[in-house]
């Protein structure tokens, strides 16, 4: 789980990518995923996932490992084994146990990926994907394409090629994702027959792959940006595709846009704009500053590679005070021996945050109820969404905004 780096050309993590932009598999095959805290955050919990699983089948004793927010990432990925655990007794003792798993859903050798848990049935009947998410930014829907993906490789691979079998097997495919519970649920689960996942791969799988096949010689002829397409494209930074569309739909607010410079863009008045190109706009904001990001991100890259860009340098910044030594260590040689200073001007105490507050652990329940009488909501700012986000319209428009009746 952890340690496995290796992708899939087309990898079923990526499909939300290259099936909707089949270029994007030729122009990211030599670029390497960028690394992030919040992927080393899920990498570790999927390590410790990994870890208890196999002290459970007396593989390997469980040594906790170094790593930061230890605490934080073993919840995660405890809840994790629990759900395991809690099927396996559910489906019973012969119930096989699969982890991190290749699997392929085809016989084509591009496309294969690796799968967190697979429960299997000795009859071959029944099957179970399980995939565990441990961010908490983004929510994750069960039923996913990476996991349809899965669902197919655990077919294709392990329940085999007699073809009633196949098809009348049922697969359920199940999101963990602790961290953002979704009506307080952080399990979620959809369920699948044979049949209607080789349906999803005839129609919609094989075609995305033949059309990545069908640009190899000219990625740059199967591009199509998007939001989502593009949020995690290593490419997105030197990708024609998005900047021509990005460009296109900024200089878009002028009728005429060849005769306008990017300077004029920065200072046209977005209060011209009929409502349509403003909506048009916001809508693709997400995409354009992404691009913007990721060009800036390039340009620092090429710098670092010694490589010229015009009119621009890399230069230090940021550089502050810091101590030399661990903290403990720096308090042990300051406030002792001659000339020490006294130890209270070295350090300060101050009252937790809320948040933190109520991650205290070990109080009872007056305790609690006493910390949240004392805890309230701050005012907040203010944030644009579609409207079909759930949460209640702050500055709602008026019920009528036709008036003429009034005349």
């Amino acid at each position: 789980m952890g340690s496995n780096t290796e992708h899939a050309p087309k990898s079923p993590s990526g499909f939300g990518r290259w099936g909707l932009c089949p270029g994007s598999v030729h122009l990211t095959k030599d670029l390497s995923s960028p690394s992030s805290p919040a992927a080393k955050w899920g990498t570790d919990a999927h390590t410790l996932l990994e870890m208890l699983l196999l002290e459970w089948r007396d593989l390997v004793p469980y040594v906790p490992p170094e790593m930061d927010d230890y605490d934080a990432k073993l919840k995660v990925a405890t809840e994790a084994f629990d759900y395991v655990m809690r099927r396996i007794e559910e489906l019973g003792p012969t119930t096989m146990l699969h982890i991190e798993e290749k699997v392929q859903p085809t016989s084509r050798e591009d496309l294969w990926g690796s799968a967190d848990i697979i429960l299997v049935l000795p009859d071959f009947s029944y099957a179970e994907v399980i995939d565990l998410k441990g961010g908490d930014g983004i929510p994750v829907s069960a039923d996913s394409d990476q996991l349809k993906i899965y669902a197919l490789g655990v077919l294709h691979d392990i329940i085999g090629l007699d073809f009633d079998r196949v098809m009348n097997a049922v697969i359920q495919a199940t999101i963990v994702q602790p961290r953002y519970p979704i009506d307080g649920e952080t399990v979620r689960s959809v369920t699948y027959t044979g049949q209607e996942l080789c349906d999803w791969r005839d129609a919609v799988l094989i075609p995305a792959c033949e059309a990545a096949d069908n640009c190899a010689d000219d990625p740059t002829s199967a591009l199509s940006p998007g939001e989502s397409q593009c949020r995690f494209c290593e490419a997105k930074g030197s990708c024609p595709g998005l900047a021509d569309k990005s460009l296109h739909l900024a200089m878009s607010v002028f009728q005429d846009q060849t005769d306008h410079t990017l300077g004029e863009l920065v200072s046209a008045d977005p209060t011209t704009l009929p409502i349509e190109k403003v909506v048009e706009i916001v809508e693709n904001m997400p995409m354009i500053t992404g691009w913007l990001k990721a060009v800036e991100k390039h340009a620092h890259k090429m710098l670092m590679d010694h490589e010229v860009v015009p009119g621009y340098k890399l230069v230090t910044t940021g550089q502050r005070n810091k101590w030399q030594q661990p903290d403990d260590e720096v308090l042990h040689l300051l406030t002792n021996g001659a000339h020490s200073i006294d130890r209270a001007l070295l350090t300060k105490e101050s009252v937790l945050t809320a948040p933190q507050a109520l991650k205290l652990k070990g109080l009872d329940g007056t305790q609690r109820e006493r910390l949240q009488s004392l805890i309230g909501k701050s005012a907040g700012n203010f944030k644009m969404v579609p409207v079909t986000d759930e949460r209640p319209d702050a500055f709602p428009a008026p019920r009528f905004q036709d008036v003429s009746f009034l005349d």
